[in-house]
């Protein structure tokens, strides 16, 4: 997983470092929420840079001079699929959801790696905006959430409270009730 990682940062950095067009949304602050075991675990400041070269956008999130992982290219003329981590990932939904009076449609990609467990993943993105929410499917965790403004925040609450599905698509079972008593043999 991390040689998909470096090979997905190195991969970034070449085509930023290609002859590059910027798009309105570039070099812009955003926050990145880290969740371990569903709590909030740490909030940092990156950089957000967009770049469209032919056909190709570019979302880049970067830390100082490290570029974050979740950097990711999408073809600018269809949302059917995005690059993340070197791998294509397809779009599995959309939904809409409504903020002051405004309706925004966040689509969900799905990561998977052949031959490789826990690692599978759905992001949730905003167009024209990058990546909202990253949840990890196989450990059924949330992992990080991007804000970049008091929309988003309230979009990713949204999306982290959808209970439709779109979010956490296999639902947990559920508890088992204070009143049943197992016995081990």
């Amino acid at each position: 997983m991390k040689e998909k990682l470096i090979i997905g940062i190195i991969i970034t950095i070449l085509i930023a470092s290609c002859k590059e067009e910027h798009c309105p949304i570039n070099d812009r602050e955003v926050l990145l929420n880290e969740y371990r075991y569903q709590e909030l675990y740490k909030t940092d400041t990156l950089i957000l840079s967009q770049i469209k070269k032919n056909d190709t956008l570019s979302f880049i999130y970067k830390s100082g001079k490290d570029t974050f992982g979740c950097s990711f290219l999408k073809s600018a003329n269809s949302d059917s699929f995005i690059y993340f981590l070197g791998l294509k990932c397809p779009l599995v939904a959309e939904k809409k959801f409504i903020v002051d009076n405004k309706v925004y449609c966040i689509q969900k990609y799905f990561y998977d790696e052949e031959r490789s467990v826990d690692e599978e993943s759905s992001l949730f993105i905003l167009k024209n905006y990058g990546v909202l929410v990253g949840f990890n499917d196989g450990w059924m965790s949330l992992s990080f959430s991007i804000e970049y403004d008091c929309i988003t925040k309230q979009l990713i609450d949204s999306i982290i409270r959808d209970s439709t599905g779109f979010f956490i698509r296999r639902l947990p079972p559920p508890p088992f009730p204070d009143s049943i008593n197992i016995e081990i043999i």
